[in-house]
């Protein structure tokens, strides 16, 4: 969601939002429609992904498409998303689930999308964490993610 702020001004209340200068065409990783698709189509923006994961201890994974077709290695959730704004300038959105679920296990099946590890955890974890661990999303591999959860929320 962009930028929003509420003001109450002499007894008026507006609401400014910010704009961004982004839209279905300037996805370029990630994916806006549950995995239906998932793109990596700027090596600059993949590059920075790959900073932001290495600086958070995140392990990079194989997601697959709706259809099991499509493979790529992503370096956070597959539903966040990288734009590149029609101003030249990148924007990342859909960030809600870039640090790792802890295991779900005697909570309820959806706490994956809430109950997170915190990043100074992940930091001094010798393991890296998929995002996607223990999600629909992260079906690739996701015997080993969600071990590698498990054994760190222990």
């Amino acid at each position: 969601f962009p930028l929003v702020a509420l003001i109450d001004y002499l007894g008026y209340r507006l609401i400014a939002q910010s704009v961004l200068p982004i839209g279905k065409d300037t996805l370029l990783y990630g994916s806006g429609d549950g995995a239906t698709t998932i793109k990596d189509e700027d090596p600059i923006l993949t590059d920075k992904f790959k900073l932001i994961g290495k600086a958070l201890n995140l392990k990079p994974h194989y997601v697959l498409d709706r259809e099991r077709v499509d493979k790529k290695l992503m370096y956070g959730p597959v539903d966040i998303e990288g734009h590149k704004g029609k101003d030249g300038r990148y924007y990342i959105l859909d960030t809600a689930r870039v640090l790792p679920p802890v295991d779900p296990t005697g909570f309820a099946r959806s706490s994956y999308l809430y109950r997170m590890f915190r990043p100074e955890f992940l930091r001094l974890n010798p393991v890296p964490l998929s995002s996607d661990a223990f999600s629909l999303f992260g079906n690739h591999d996701s015997q080993v993610h969600d071990q590698e959860v498990n054994e760190a929320t222990q």
